[in-house]
């Protein structure tokens, strides 16, 4: 007999466990990508709210540089709760601000730093 004629069943075998792994390899791979991708696309989310939070911080300290400036004689005098609420106020303030991109200051940190992610 010809051996070319003889297929070992070994062998086919062998070759469809072979193929088996690699499509399992490359879907394992097409999913490694996306995890990947998508775990980049988070990244970058969080960095970008990170961006508005530091531009908030900075709004803030300017408002509150600029109510110093205000005169403190009132008929009524301020009392700590007060001050307080005022305190949160223009953190809330500052944080629409920030949000609203009017300044730009969250959004020149982002486009400088998000290639580094």
């Amino acid at each position: 007999m010809n051996e070319l004629s003889i297929i070992d069943p070994k062998f086919l075998y062998s070759e469809l466990e072979f193929n088996r792994k690699v499509t399992k390899l490359n879907s394992t791979e097409k999913d490694f990508k996306k995890i990947l991708k998508d775990k980049k696309e988070t990244e970058l989310k969080k960095f970008k709210e990170v961006c508005y939070q530091f531009e908030s911080i900075f709004v803030n300290m300017m408002l509150r540089e600029m109510r110093k400036t205000l005169n403190k004689y009132r008929l009524i005098p301020q009392n700590p709760a007060e001050e307080i609420f005022n305190d949160m106020l223009y953190q809330e303030y500052a944080l629409k601000i920030a949000k609203s991109e009017q300044l730009g200051l969250a959004k020149i940190i982002y486009e400088q730093y998000s290639k580094y992610i």
